[in-house]
């Protein structure tokens, strides 16, 4: 801060020069951060709907129901692909411990996609259960 004529302070141009730039490089790197918080967000979003689907399925799996072992899945405006494999071991199939009656044991792989396109990359969410009685 300079005194100039008469006793009055004031600020020289230099000075509100770099307080200007200074507050924009504040702004822009607060911007910066909302936007890659925003798309983080969003992601993450997609990833909680992919896992809820495969909950969904495994549970209703669990009940009774049955479904193709590939569908699509639409929540919102997104439409996510949905995978159903077998992963039961055949030693696990036909389970009997003596006298206990035999019992059927079927492990599922679910997977959630992002498109109709069966590819790592595009892969949301993949949990595994099980099944008893028939496939």
């Amino acid at each position: 801060m300079k005194r100039i004529r008469n006793g009055q302070m004031g600020f020289t141009l230099i000075e509100v020069l770099a307080s200007i730039g200074l507050i924009s490089l504040i702004l822009l790197v607060f911007f910066g951060i909302y936007s890659q918080s925003m798309l983080f967000s969003s992601k993450n979003e997609k990833k909680i709907e992919a896992m809820n689907i495969a909950r969904e399925v495994h549970a209703n799996l669990q009940l009774g129901f049955t479904y193709d072992t590939e569908f699509t899945a639409e929540r919102g405006n997104s439409t996510y692909y949905v995978s159903i494999e077998d992963v039961t071991p055949p030693e696990l199939h036909d389970l009997s411990d003596g006298g206990i009656p035999p019992f059927r044991l079927y492990f599922k792989e679910i997977s959630v996609y992002s498109s109709s396109v069966k590819t790592d990359s595009s892969l949301l969410a993949r949990t595994f259960g099980y099944k008893e009685g028939g496939p």
